[in-house]
């Protein structure tokens, strides 16, 4: 079994350990249903991570950290819902329910992304730049823009291409990290210490603690463990993979 086979079967069964198929199961889905979208998501997640020219975001790093990670966000996000996945609570008119409805409409993929800048575009070093930011640097140094309308990630972009959503939501993951040192940019969090202002407390991004904290427990309890022959795309064969979540 190839590496990517082994970290999808991983990644899955993490999965399944936060979000139960019984939990899915009760709003109509068959097993087989469920248990076919949740293997799609999981090969979405570790194919973006695994993906050429995606730098690590941890220190020694191979893709199973961040794999974790992105799967961890997204079993908060939108809990591998459906109507999450195909994009109905984006529609107009959509009714949410106890689970919620994707920030009245405006959140899309299972990682609930906003897409700011009239529209992303992935870079080819791992960063992220958006369409008003590439305008405005054309218009600066006077010449033409350097993207073609294909490359614009747009919230449609996400509901129809799920491995396109888990790669942003990657690339997001990696400059909040690079730039706080938490997920607090991806969730959109004070990035502060925990500090009281008029008697309120802000700052110390629980919600990013969190999530980041639920791929780190399940790596504590369930190791990855390759199989001595399985040879990683980029590093070739090796053994027990390190999991110290160290930006």
């Amino acid at each position: 079994m190839t590496f990517a086979a082994q970290l999808t079967k991983y990644i899955l069964a993490a999965m399944l350990a936060w979000v139960p198929i019984n939990n899915q199961t009760i709003y109509g889905e068959t097993e087989a249903e469920v248990r076919a979208r949740y293997e799609s998501t999981a090969l979405d997640i570790v194919m973006s991570v695994l993906a050429p020219n995606e730098p690590w975001i941890f220190k020694e790093s191979n893709g199973v950290k961040e794999a974790l990670e992105l799967a961890s966000i997204a079993s908060f996000e939108g809990g591998f819902q459906t109507f999450v996945e195909d994009g109905s609570c984006n529609q107009k008119g959509y009714t949410p329910d106890g689970r919620g409805g994707c920030d009245g409409g405006h959140a899309f993929s299972n990682w609930q992304i906003h897409v700011y800048g009239n529209g992303y575009i992935l870079q080819e070093d791992g960063g992220l730049t958006s369409v008003d930011a590439e305008n405005a640097t054309a218009k600066r140094l006077n010449r033409p823009v350097s993207y073609s309308p294909e490359d614009v990630i747009q919230g449609k972009s996400l509901i129809e291409d799920h491995r396109l959503a888990a790669r942003l939501a990657l690339h997001l993951v990696r400059i909040s990290w690079k730039s706080a040192h938490s997920l607090c940019g991806f969730t959109g969090e004070d990035c502060g210490e925990p500090r009281n202002i008029d008697g309120h407390l802000v700052g110390g991004h629980p919600k990013a603690a969190q999530r980041h904290q639920r791929a780190i427990d399940y790596e504590r309890s369930h190791p990855f463990v390759p199989e001595p022959d399985a040879a990683h795309p980029f590093f070739g064969s090796f053994g027990v993979v390190s999991m110290s979540f160290e930006e």
